[in-house]
């Protein structure tokens, strides 16, 4: 194994670590904003996090997000450090109001587990190129939004790891949410995500007020307002369980042998 890749395990298993030990789970999010504006009827989303992933290198990248169907940019994730301040910042701007009636389903992080936050909810789900996914769902008086972002130096990680997550919640500035990583054998399946709960700053009612003929009817790419009624956000932390544990810390012992 190359020095490289022990220091890439050293490195997530210390990350580990420092989430589950003594009973505490640190956030991964040292500082976030989140705002809405709406424009021309269309209601604009943006959240910034300052991100904490230990000495994980993280590259600066700009994602446009665009529609399929359509070719339409409603916006743009990011992942970044501010070589001034040092500091690594993770982005998502979006115009929600052009996804908000879209279809919903069931899905998971790009490794399989289950979304943090947004858990078994019916979300909407939009591919940013081929490196990363947004998630938008709405619940019965609260509106979630998260991203993913797939990072090709963490695959090497994931082939020695396999498929693991950790996505510490936190609460900053009155935003609930969920930060963390993916992890996966398969290349492409391995990065970081954030998951904000937004109902501080918007009303659902501003995002789903579609003319009345929508609300009751099923098209191609349109879902019934009802869908997503009585759905709850879930405000659990994920971390390994101890048999993940287990096998990092063989892990660790083989990497030394």
């Amino acid at each position: 194994m190359s020095l490289a890749s022990k220091f890439e395990t050293i490195l997530f298993l210390c990350l580990i670590f420092i989430v589950t030990s003594c009973g505490s789970q640190r956030p991964m999010v040292t500082d976030v904003v989140v705002s809405s504006k709406s424009y021309d009827s269309q209601v604009y989303v943006s959240a910034n996090a300052a991100i904490d992933i230990g000495n994980t290198a993280i590259p600066n990248l700009t994602l446009p997000i665009i529609l399929p169907q359509s070719g339409k940019d409603i916006g743009s994730i990011s992942i970044y450090t501010d070589y001034v301040s040092d500091q690594a910042n993770f982005e998502v701007d979006i115009n929600v109001s052009a996804i908000a009636n879209f279809k919903t389903s069931q899905q998971r992080l790009p490794n399989g587990d289950y979304l943090p936050l947004i858990g078994n909810n019916e979300v909407i789900k939009v591919p940013v190129e081929d490196k990363g996914f947004v998630y938008l769902t709405v619940t019965d008086g609260a509106f979630a939004l998260g991203a993913t972002i797939n990072l090709r130096n963490l695959d090497r990680l994931g082939r020695r790891l396999g498929r693991s997550s950790v996505f510490p919640m936190f609460n900053i500035r009155n935003v609930l949410g969920s930060a963390g990583i993916y992890t996966s054998r398969s290349s492409g399946k391995n990065g970081f995500g954030l998951f904000v709960d937004l109902s501080s700053i918007l009303d659902t009612s501003d995002i789903l007020n579609p003319p009345k003929p929508l609300i009751d009817r099923v098209e191609d790419n349109m879902i019934s307002v009802k869908e997503f009624a009585f759905q709850k956000l879930d405000y659990t932390s994920i971390v390994p369980k101890k048999n993940l544990k287990r096998r990092l810390n063989k892990s660790l012992y083989s990497t030394f042998r």
